[in-house]
């Protein structure tokens, strides 16, 4: 456990305007938050030891596109240090909540709500 991807997570939610681009591959958003490419899963039904999400962040991969990210993880091909894990399980109480905050919040940019309804409503 890494008390740093906590207050990494207030600083995602506080200015989403940061993430600069998301690629979904899934059940993971990969996204670049300051430049730097990261991820987070979702999955209901994963092992106990590591809870329902898991946050990754990829530190020497920053020139790779996400989609590129995406397809060697998939394939198993990433381990430290290019992807670092960090899973909701080693965290407690409302640290654990923001896990879910982050993911919810790649969700909604990745389908551009926001952008929509204020195309729609202005």
């Amino acid at each position: 456990m890494d008390p740093r991807v906590i207050e990494l997570f207030h600083r995602v939610l506080a200015s989403p305007h940061e993430v600069r681009e998301i690629f979904r591959a899934e059940n993971e958003y990969y996204f670049r938050f300051l430049g730097v490419p990261m991820s987070i899963l979702h999955g209901p039904r994963r092992d106990a030891k590591v809870g329902p999400y898991s946050f990754y962040l990829y530190p020497t991969l920053e020139k790779q596109s996400l989609a590129a990210i995406s397809e060697s993880s998939l394939t198993n091909h990433l381990e430290e240090p290019e992807m670092v894990p960090f899973h909701v399980a080693d965290y407690a109480g409302e640290d654990q909540e923001l896990f879910a905050r982050v993911y919810d919040l790649m969700r909604q940019r990745n389908t551009n709500l926001d952008g929509l309804f204020e195309r729609l409503l202005s």
